[in-house]
């Protein structure tokens, strides 16, 4: 009899500080979701609105892109310089060094007009 109820409190004692542990890790990842999703965005710089007009946007704003570097903005101007800008943004990938999974990266963001 005294096996069965030390058997009893065993299972008691660990049922109990399992339930602590969900119940605490639901309360930590619940916390990290709100630090995650009140974290500050970095604005953009004033005067800089998404989308980003590729036919007009200078170098620094350019790189503002994701996977767009120095050189690659350069490209874009040099492009758009000798083809009098961009009528389409798929015409982006015509820019030496931007494939599709550039474009793809950047299409929300960016726009023609």
């Amino acid at each position: 009899m005294k096996k069965l109820n030390k058997a009893r409190l065993a299972v008691y004692i660990l049922g109990t500080i399992l339930i602590a542990m969900v119940f605490l890790l639901a309360l930590v990842s619940a916390n990290n979701h709100e630090n995650i999703k009140s974290a500050p965005q970095t604005p953009l710089p004033q005067g800089v609105h998404i989308p980003i007009n590729i036919n007009t946007a200078d170098k620094e704003t350019l790189c503002l892109l994701d996977g767009i570097g120095e050189t690659l903005a350069e490209n874009i101007i040099i492009y758009r310089q000798e083809h009098g800008g961009f009528k389409t943004k798929e015409e982006l990938t015509n820019v030496d060094r931007i494939g599709e999974k550039t474009l793809e990266k950047i299409a929300n963001y960016i726009c023609v007009e």
